[in-house]
């Protein structure tokens, strides 16, 4: 019975470590490789309708002004090379109205671009 409670209290203690670690790295919000991981695996589950077939390419679209993300998706478009059986091609936008069709567009919110005008534009 003494192991039980030893055990017990041993497991109790690893479970309120391991949310205190978790709790610590969730305030912090996303960095530029796990949005790119997240956007990668997000993009597994999609369903494109019937013309996405005829594609050639998977491609992922980046409106930013900056280049840290375009890096962390090249990196890992080295070791993912293709999403839902086509070859990933990563695109980088710097402006609304150069956008092109892509499967998935992120836009970085801190740079200032207006939602509606890409909304319209699409």
């Amino acid at each position: 019975m003494l192991r039980y409670i030893r055990f017990t209290k041993i497991i109790i203690f690893f479970f309120g470590l391991t949310l205190k670690v978790i709790s610590g790295y969730s305030q912090g919000g996303f960095d530029n490789s796990t949005r790119a991981l997240y956007l990668f695996d997000m993009a597994r589950y999609i369903d494109y309708g019937p013309g996405f077939a005829d594609s050639s390419t998977f491609k992922i679209g980046l409106l930013d002004n900056t280049s840290e993300l375009l890096f962390e998706m090249g990196n890992l478009s080295r070791t993912r090379n293709t999403i839902q059986n086509k070859p990933v091609q990563i695109v980088a936008f710097r402006s609304e109205d150069k956008i092109l069709h892509t499967q998935i567009l992120y836009v970085n919110k801190n740079s200032g671009f207006n939602l509606n005008r890409i909304k319209d534009g699409l």
